[in-house]
């Protein structure tokens, strides 16, 4: 009886001592120590990590970073670890999904309050614009139009119809216009001035190069016209031409 209580005592020791050095490597003399390397900035896709490293990865929306790179992890770079042949380093990398983008819902067809609320929902801000013709209240179309993805909080216009008996206006040609002229056209011709926006250009600086909506559109009184500017590339010299500025002393 008591060589087997002694048995079963050892057996029982022996399967605790076996879970404690599977859990806690107490019969492993410790292994060489390492610092973990810095992934931060670097491409998911181009990663090269050590054989003790086991990677893991979630990831985020982040604006400031481009999509795929590397933005944090855990454990820091530089912090120390003792290499284990049974359980290599866990390291959890955090890869940026770059600027969140929202899609822009369908809502052609549609009552405005019902497409400015879906619209809404989905996080942009609305804004309306009347055109003439179709059935009075309902969306033509939107800009950006359905199925783009933009940035939540981004402005969607919708165009609104505001039926067949409505008096229309023709948007004028403003195409080679600078700015000022432009502006006068637009409240000559009953309508108002948008957005004005700038982008480089080969045309004349200061001079319409598109603009919205377009030429011969039929839109209601008061509708809003966006320009684009004409902006000449910055030479970056003083004399615009990129040549030396001259010397004072000639």
């Amino acid at each position: 009886m008591g060589k087997k209580l002694l048995f079963s005592f050892l057996l029982f020791a022996a399967v605790c001592f076996v879970t404690a050095d599977s859990l806690f490597d107490i019969l492993r003399p410790d292994g060489e120590t390492v610092s973990m390397p810095d992934f931060c900035g670097q491409r998911e896709d181009a990663l090269t990590a050590p054989d003790w490293v086991e990677l893991q990865t979630e990831y985020r929306y982040d604006a400031e970073h481009p999509a795929g790179t590397v933005i944090a992890q855990i454990p820091a770079a530089g912090s120390l670890h003792k290499i284990s042949d049974r359980r290599p380093c866990e390291l959890l990398l955090t890869v940026s999904l770059g600027a969140e983008r929202k899609e822009v819902p369908a809502v052609s067809g549609k009552d405005e309050r019902e497409a400015a609320g879906l619209l809404r929902q989905s996080g942009f801000a609305v804004q309306e614009e009347a055109v003439a013709g179709g059935r009075a209240g309902t969306v033509e179309h939107t800009d950006p139009p359905a199925g783009s993805r933009i940035a939540p909080g981004s402005t969607v216009t919708m165009y609104v119809c505001a039926g067949e008996s409505a008096e229309t206006v023709t948007v004028p040609d403003l195409i080679g216009l600078s700015r000022g002229n432009a502006l006068l056209q637009i409240f000559l011709h009953g309508l108002s001035a948008g957005e004005v926006a700038e982008e480089i250009s080969d045309a004349p600086e200061g001079t319409v190069i598109r603009h919205s909506p377009a030429a011969g559109s039929l839109v209601l009184p008061g509708t809003r016209v966006r320009l684009v500017i004409s902006r000449q590339r910055d030479t970056g010299a003083p004399g615009g031409n990129g040549d030396a500025p001259p010397d004072p002393a000639e």
